[in-house]
């Protein structure tokens, strides 16, 4: 799974539904090409999904082009929100304004084993997302699953150190296991 990089910020004198949905900046974008050689060591990869907000679908295409993937996007890999730093003000998409790191927690874990169920034969599947989300899947294998605790985990800048984390979904059972 990898965090999409850095997105367009300064965004609250736009409508809720874009202030929400900010795309990756071109330097954003750059960064993830450092990222290519390393995730392909980890391939062949079968398929590639990825949230439908602008920031990780941005995030999907450089991954898309170079490994030659058609990408899915998927409601439960996205976070309909978008904590702007230059105000410090957290936009949600309009409707979504309850949605928590515990939500984006059980919707990336639901998508992983969905993504897992549907790829049963396929060992190598490529996931674009937000902190959240891949925050909250990670913080899932170790067993933290309180809003608080979440929060804490996710903002933690180790978790993005690398810009990726790698997973096993079982298709058995559903079982997610960090492998590094």
């Amino acid at each position: 799974m990898v965090f999409h990089d850095a997105k367009v910020e300064d965004v609250t004198r736009y409508p809720k539904v874009l202030g929400a949905n900010p795309p990756m900046t071109m330097d954003g974008m750059e960064n993830l090409l450092h990222l290519l050689p390393v995730i392909r060591r980890f391939g062949p990869y079968h398929v590639l999904y990825c949230s439908r907000m602008a920031r990780a679908s941005d995030a999907a295409s450089v991954f898309a082009n170079f490994y030659d993937l058609d990408f899915h996007s998927m409601e439960e890999l996205g976070q309909k929100a978008n904590l702007d730093k230059a105000s410090g003000e957290v936009i949600y998409y309009p409707g979504c304004e309850q949605q928590d790191y515990v939500y984006w927690q059980q919707s990336g874990v639901r998508a992983m084993r969905k993504i897992s169920t549907a790829h049963l034969k396929q060992t190598n599947v490529l996931v674009t997302s937000h902190r959240p989300v891949i925050g909250g899947i990670v913080a899932h294998t170790k067993g933290i699953t309180t809003n608080d605790s979440l929060k804490g985990f996710i903002h933690d800048p180790e978790l993005t150190k690398k810009g990726y984390v790698l997973v096993n979904v079982d298709p058995d059972d559903g079982l997610i296991t960090l492998l590094e």
